[in-house]
């Protein structure tokens, strides 16, 4: 946080993102827009970059969000900087399985996530977040004021996400894997 220049005791709710359009980017910026309006001391971290930065930018202006909003850029630390979130939001529109959710469920953070595509199989309603229906940014605000204002239910969200996360760590998808070729060997299908 120190590096961020942001105060120990300020809540920060971070995403990790490539600029594009099915990431969504402009949903956490409304909803930033709407969580500040509520909590004015929460700062919000974006880590990434790509094309669509200067629409973003000119978002933030539009949004007076230039004191709450920090655009990172690509970084190489993205474990490091998940354990300063206090909440991690996802806003993708569309998304196979992504990866993100699971470093930040490995690191404890909980997440509200936009409900499309392989986000439930990592976030689970409830359970170590939220999941809320995609662009919906009254939603994923009433989500994160909520876990903001809740310590507790952010710890016990955060060790059930790394429960959940361990069955997606690269050792646990070797080991699978392995097992599914050592089964093809011993059983060929037979046309």
């Amino acid at each position: 946080k120190m590096e961020l220049g942001v105060a120990l005791t300020d809540m920060i709710v971070g995403t990790v993102a490539s600029f594009t359009p099915s990431k969504g980017l402009h949903h956490f910026l409304q909803a930033a827009c709407k969580i500040r309006n509520r909590l004015p001391g929460v700062r919000f971290v974006i880590a990434g970059d790509g094309s669509l930065r200067p629409q973003l930018e000119m978002l933030i202006k539009q949004f007076q969000l230039q004191d709450a909003v920090m655009l990172l850029g690509w970084r190489r630390d993205i474990p490091d900087l998940l354990k300063t979130f206090d909440v991690f939001l996802l806003t993708t529109v569309w998304e196979g399985l992504p990866r993100v959710l699971v470093e930040a469920a490995l690191t404890g953070v909980p997440i509200v996530a936009s409900n499309v595509d392989g986000v439930p199989e990592i976030t689970r309603d409830r359970e170590n977040g939220f999941l809320v229906t995609p662009g919906e940014t009254n939603e994923m605000a009433d989500r994160i004021v909520y876990l903001l204002g809740d310590q507790s239910l952010r710890t016990t969200m955060g060790q059930r996400g790394r429960t959940i996360a361990e069955s997606f760590s690269l050792e646990k998808m070797l080991s699978d894997y392995s097992a599914l070729y050592i089964d093809l060997v011993a059983n060929p299908v037979r046309a």
